[in-house]
């Protein structure tokens, strides 16, 4: 008997201190996309951008009960190299909280001159952080930067079509999320 009450103290503890660090606060990080418009942050409520952008529920990518993905395709064109671009937004939230998001915009770079940097220029309007001489130059000279924190991972990157083996289209894809280990499950 005095056995089973260690063991169910024992138990009682491990469980209390997973829950405590599942439920671990994060603190709000501003997503770079539209940030003066938008003011859409990582670890808050979904119920805020929902009232912001048009979200549509992904039934292909949702995982679980917890784990609910959504996209948008309302975003305004971007008008680049004679085309019109639409951006592609994409959430994830657990428990009603986002814990990613991305920005993905299919286009055609440029033949001449600086193409890179020229359609850097171009959607730095509304990822600030492509304004960054740093940023730039890393993604002109190694199609990525990556920066992270213990509360977030942000990746901006391009991927040119022959990169993609598509033949047909270029890729920039901006993303923030929290890291797995940081998500509540």
């Amino acid at each position: 008997m005095k056995k089973t009450v260690i063991i169910l103290s024992i138990l009682a503890l491990i469980a209390g201190s997973c829950r405590q660090k599942n439920n671990k606060e994060i603190k709000p990080v501003l997503i770079d996309y539209k940030s003066d418009t938008y003011r859409i942050s990582l670890g808050e409520s979904f119920q805020k951008s929902k009232k912001i952008i048009d979200w549509r529920y992904d039934w292909e990518n949702s995982r679980d009960t917890t784990i609910n993905a959504y996209f948008s395709l309302g975003e305004p064109l971007i008008s680049y190299n004679d085309g019109e671009w639409l951006p592609a937004l994409f959430l994830e939230t657990d428990k009603n909280r986002i814990i990613s998001f991305t920005c993905s915009i299919l286009f055609i770079l440029e033949k001449t001159g600086n193409p890179i940097e020229n359609f850097l220029n171009i959607i730095g309007n509304d990822i600030k952080k492509l304004q960054i001489d740093t940023i730039k130059k890393s993604i002109i000279s190694n199609g990525i930067f990556e920066t992270s924190t213990e509360n977030y991972i942000e990746t901006y990157k391009l991927t040119t079509k022959e990169e993609r083996l598509t033949f047909t289209y270029d890729l920039f894809e901006y993303t923030i999320k929290i890291p797995p280990d940081e998500q509540t499950h």
